[in-house]
């Protein structure tokens, strides 16, 4: 989905207010010097559908996607986030 943050979270299935705890690496597929494709959130509030999880790995851009780069999303930072369904993992 694109556009503002207010247009995509009308469509998507779940909105949450999540802290960041860390970023996942993904074995071999996650070079050093590369932005992280995968983090770890805590889940603080459920604004909008139903989270079972209170944590959950949320994916970013691998360089091919229209995702946004995780190393904007920095460590112990709280945001909200509007979700599909293959977008996160229940840890």
């Amino acid at each position: 989905m694109e556009g503002s943050f207010e247009e995509v979270s009308s469509k998507a299935q779940t909105v949450i207010r999540a802290k960041v705890l860390d970023y996942v690496p993904v074995g071999d597929a996650q070079p050093q010097n590369l932005p992280p494709v995968a983090m770890s959130v805590e889940v603080l509030e459920q604004v909008k559908g139903k989270v079972e999880a209170k944590q959950i790995v949320l994916w970013g851009d691998n360089g091919m996607q229209c995702r946004p780069y995780l190393d904007q999303f920095l460590v112990g930072t709280e945001w909200l986030f509007a979700k599909g369904l293959q977008t996160s993992i229940a840890l």
